[in-house]
């Protein structure tokens, strides 16, 4: 089964407009050459034939996650891998243009965050009560937003 012409559209534009980070692109590529899909270890196989000298692995597999959260790879389903025999997910790319990446923040800068927004309330004088509101507010925002 050859390539799709409408995923080699996608990648010569996505290509040609700059919109995936140099990684990305490569690992883009990889899947757009595998139009039936590729598990992590597959991908970072061909990375590592494809160029010898660069570190992979780890770095695939979150350059993988990236291209998924981006909107440019759907998750095929489990599979058994067939370095490890283990259950992993298979992915394969398709005609979608890359979204922004929105990049989650850890568990402690949240709770940094939420701790200086405590701070910015309890330096409010009682005449700036609106803005404690929203101030709380926010912060409300932000530990529901942690419960997910």
């Amino acid at each position: 089964m050859g390539i799709n012409q409408n995923s080699m559209d996608a990648f010569n534009h996505i290509k040609k407009n700059g919109l995936l980070s140099d990684k990305r692109l490569k690992v883009y590529q990889i899947f757009v050459h595998n139009p039936k899909g590729l598990t992590g270890s597959e991908v970072s196989d061909i990375y590592k034939q494809n160029y010898p000298s660069s570190q992979h692995s780890e770095t695939i597999r979150n350059r993988i996650t990236e291209l998924r959260d981006m909107g440019v790879l759907d998750e095929v389903g489990n599979v058994a891998c067939k370095f490890t025999n283990r259950t992993v997910m298979k992915y394969k790319v398709n005609t979608n243009m890359p979204t922004k990446l929105v990049v989650k923040k850890s568990l402690n800068t949240n709770i940094d965050e939420i701790i200086s927004d405590l701070k910015r309330v309890w330096d409010l004088t009682t005449t700036a009560e609106l803005d404690k509101r929203g101030i709380i507010r926010e912060i409300k925002n932000k530990l529901e937003a942690l419960k997910k």
